[in-house]
């Protein structure tokens, strides 16, 4: 008997935007109810300042934004999120100034973005602009998702700017670069008892906010993130 042969049809794998899993984010996060559209204010930001708020959703957008960035159709399946996401940045700001969504984003607009201006100790002004998918540029490619910089340099220099650590993209508990990062933060930092690293870190520095990696963060909410070995 010869040789059977068949052939081989390839087929074209889609990486796509689950809803289940935009939900799911949705809802950890405290934006609200992703099926229905209804947005909530979040009061886990209330102690923060406006700028620090901006930039936690700013972290929380653009992080989930880059991880399914090679997904196809990625802007349209993050279209619904990326509202509820600015919906509850607006109730957030408005519940924290006893005010209303409306005439918080009727304050914030400038042009086609919702921003906030501040001063820097030189008395320049500093502008901060709410993320938006259309000024979103996904990687091209896949090895640019998780492009890793060298973290041991920048890990080590003084960042008192939350922007500029949100910027570094390292873990500032385990030392990991690039890929999706989020803000932990606390009401006040005499809250803190020292018993784990990462409280003895944030009481060192005299900051209510820390930089995590996804998977530093869910050890943390599970009392574990002292047992993550360190990569730096």
């Amino acid at each position: 008997m010869g040789a059977a042969t068949r052939r081989v049809q390839r087929e074209n794998v889609q990486l796509r935007v689950p809803e289940t899993r935009m939900s799911e984010f949705c809802q950890r996060k405290g934006y609200g109810d992703y099926y229905r559209l209804q947005p909530s204010r979040n009061p886990r930001w209330l102690q923060l300042d406006d700028e620090e708020i901006l930039l936690g959703y700013n972290a929380e957008m653009r992080g989930i934004a880059n991880y399914y960035a090679l997904a196809t159709g990625a802007k349209r399946g993050l279209q619904r999120l990326m509202f509820m996401a600015e919906s509850s940045f607006l109730k957030t700001l408005a519940n924290k100034h006893k005010t209303s969504a409306t005439d918080i984003a009727s304050k914030l607009r400038q042009g086609r973005d919702l921003a906030i201006t501040t001063r820097t100790k030189e008395g320049k002004p500093k502008r901060y602009v709410l993320f938006k998918l259309r000024n979103w540029k996904p990687p091209q490619k896949e090895e640019d998702v998780d492009k890793v910089p060298q973290p041991e340099k920048k890990l080590r220099k003084s960042r008192s700017s939350l922007e500029q650590r949100l910027k570094a993209n390292i873990c500032e508990s385990c030392g990991k670069a690039g890929g999706y990062f989020e803000v932990h933060h606390i009401r006040k930092i005499k809250d803190l008892k020292g018993r784990q690293e990462w409280e003895r870190v944030m009481i060192a520095r005299k900051r209510k906010t820390i930089i995590l990696c996804i998977e530093c963060h869910d050890l943390l909410h599970a009392g574990k993130l002292s047992k993550r070995q360190k990569k730096f």
